[in-house]
């Protein structure tokens, strides 16, 4: 009853008048395929590029498929396999600042908002991964070296092939180190628009990165 009505568009311009209120000099989202138009053409949205995702194939334990139907015991052999790895971290600084760009700040109160995802963050070869589990391994972020990249890559996938899981799933900005480990091995391809709405002209979004766990679905 209230489409076609001017809500979308009333609503995003108070978002925008209370930022101004509390010094939010900048918007970004993600926005899909169906919202793209309206945050582009009616707000205003500029985008700065694309997300790039690479799904990485997984061999699941045929037994876990069976296993699955009873989520409780499922869930015990999951945190039995994670156990050896698990950190107690909420989650990871932001994996492009060390090489200078700009991006989310994720304090400790984002760190535990994030928490409603369910993800945790793992410990494989001295590498940080925060992760989520489902159907499939979702990389939110990582900390790894150039050098230990395979090794840890190949245990990941050892850890999802153990929990039955069907592959590897891992977004992130084009230009970073992150992305030239992960293109070098893996055939990428673009997926949600990078959008930003900029409320004080002297931002500059040029060297703003992010990874899937800036993303509101992680």
């Amino acid at each position: 009853a209230y489409r076609s009505k001017g809500l979308f568009v009333l609503l995003a311009s108070h978002t925008y008048e209370l930022c101004r209120q509390y010094k939010i000099k900048l918007v970004y989202g993600f926005p899909n395929k169906d919202s793209w138009h309206g945050f582009v053409n009616r707000l205003g949205w500029k985008m700065d590029g694309r997300l790039l995702r690479y799904t990485i194939a997984v061999r699941p334990f045929v037994m876990m498929k069976i296993l699955r139907r009873w989520p409780r015991l499922y869930e015990y052999y999951r945190r039995r396999i994670l156990s050896k790895y698990l950190l107690s971290d909420n989650g990871l600084k932001h994996s492009a600042a060390s090489e200078g760009y700009g991006g989310v700040h994720r304090s400790e109160a984002y760190l535990w908002y994030k928490k409603y995802g369910n993800s945790f963050v793992l410990n494989i070869s001295d590498a940080k991964l925060w992760v989520r589990t489902r159907e499939d391994l979702t990389i939110g972020d990582m900390h790894c070296l150039q050098d230990n990249f395979d090794n840890v890559m190949r245990q990941l996938k050892t850890i999802a092939s153990r929990l039955g899981l069907n592959a590897i799933n891992f977004q992130v900005s084009p230009g970073t180190r992150l992305n030239a480990l992960f293109e070098l091995r893996f055939e990428p391809v673009e997926s949600f628009a990078v959008c930003f709405k900029i409320l004080e002209e002297s931002v500059f979004t040029h060297d703003i990165k992010f990874t899937f766990a800036d993303i509101d679905i992680f």
